[in-house]
């Protein structure tokens, strides 16, 4: 089930001394998962995603990338789902978009396909004037087929990180 999978707050959570401290490390994060799905190629072969949904990274992927940026933040780094939320159909002018939010901080791993940045962390909205609606993350459950397919996805992000 939904709950089963996402934690809520454990003993080790992303909360540090300082905002300038979390804002760098989500930065961090973001990065590198922006950085392995760049290489989509060396994503493990899942039926369900592969070749399809990640081909034309980060065209198109929005809305997927930043539920894996929130449940990898969850399982990786012990965020509760109660920190996460999802920002969607946010009208930049180009077309919709969506992305992340843990805590304060806008996460935005695919905001270039409209011309932003590739990898935006502020407790600013990247897309001011976009008026996005929000969703907990708790209330957006990730489905039972989709959860081995986020586990796999996030396991291969894990792996291959440096930092």
């Amino acid at each position: 089930s939904w709950l089963s999978a996402p934690k809520r707050a454990s003993a080790r959570t992303l909360t540090l001394d300082s905002p300038m401290t979390m804002k760098v490390r989500l930065y961090n994060i973001c990065s590198h998962i922006r950085a392995v799905l760049d290489d989509h190629k060396s994503l493990p072969h899942i039926p369900e995603i592969s070749p399809g949904l990640l081909t034309h990274f980060p065209s198109g992927c929005c809305k997927y990338t930043a539920f894996i940026v929130m449940y990898y933040l969850n399982k990786y780094e012990s965020v509760s789902i109660d920190n996460l939320t999802l920002l969607a159909n946010a009208n930049i002018g180009k077309g919709t978009h969506a992305w992340a939010k843990c805590h304060d901080y806008h996460l935005d791993i695919t905001g270039d396909q409209f011309g932003g940045l590739p990898v935006w962390v502020d407790t600013r909205n990247p897309w001011p004037d976009s008026n996005p609606t929000m969703h907990p993350f708790a209330d957006n459950p990730v489905n039972d087929h989709t959860i081995p397919i986020m586990n796999q996805l996030c396991d291969h992000i894990a792996s291959r990180r440096k930092i």
